[in-house]
């Protein structure tokens, strides 16, 4: 500003001063401004995310068990945009239930069960992964994902997790109403969080890919 105002006479110095709105806005105020406007984002972002969650849309990854299903919601002759609804995945839904009927009814844990399925992966189709597409092996901490997951209850849920760390029951958001067909009932879910609770050592190894 100093080599401005030594080059241009003070009209003109003023005139630039008046067409830069920032010229006098402190780098503090612009922080400030900043950290609102992302704020102010995010909070939208979430918004919209819950009232898709609400509305029984699905969000994030398709969870083992079930299958993707697009549907148009814009009218057509309009810029087609589309939401996701899950459906049963006939050979992995019956691995689901296999693998909450083991934990809970055969007291197996999480890696007795990876155990036996990568035996036959013929008979028990391994995960998908989400990113590239290619085929994973069952591992512990994809059977205690599976175990962890209350989707499986035919409700959407979103907000299990905030910055990394597990929210709480309470923070949760649900879909108001049934979203798809559920794989299992309320009280094997509970009884398989319940028999987690009570290992903590094999809950403590879970890695980041469960949680």
């Amino acid at each position: 500003m100093r080599k401005l105002r030594s080059a241009c006479p003070q009209s003109a110095y003023s005139r630039a001063r008046h067409l830069d709105p920032d010229a006098d806005i402190s780098w503090p105020v612009r922080q400030r401004v900043l950290r609102d406007y992302h704020a102010a984002n995010l909070a939208k972002a979430r918004r919209g995310a819950e009232d898709l969650v609400r509305d029984g849309w699905n969000t994030g990854g398709v969870p083992y068990g079930y299958r993707a299903i697009r549907q148009r919601i814009t009218p057509y002759g309009r810029r087609p945009r589309t939401r996701v609804r899950l459906e049963i995945a006939p050979r992995e839904s019956q691995v689901v239930r296999l693998i909450f009927a083991w934990r809970v009814h055969g007291q197996l844990k999480a890696r007795d069960i990876a155990a036996r399925f990568a035996k036959d992966p013929d008979l028990y189709p391994v995960p998908v992964d989400p990113t590239t597409g290619l085929p994973t092996p069952w591992t512990p901490s994809t059977i205690r994902a599976i175990l962890r997951n209350p989707k499986y209850l035919g409700r959407q849920v979103w907000g299990r997790h905030h910055r990394g760390r597990r929210a709480p029951c309470s923070a949760w958001v649900w879909s108001d109403a049934w979203a798809h067909p559920a794989l299992i009932d309320a009280d094997t879910f509970a009884s398989a969080q319940q028999a987690r609770r009570a290992a903590p050592a094999e809950s403590s190894q879970a890695g980041r890919k469960a949680s």
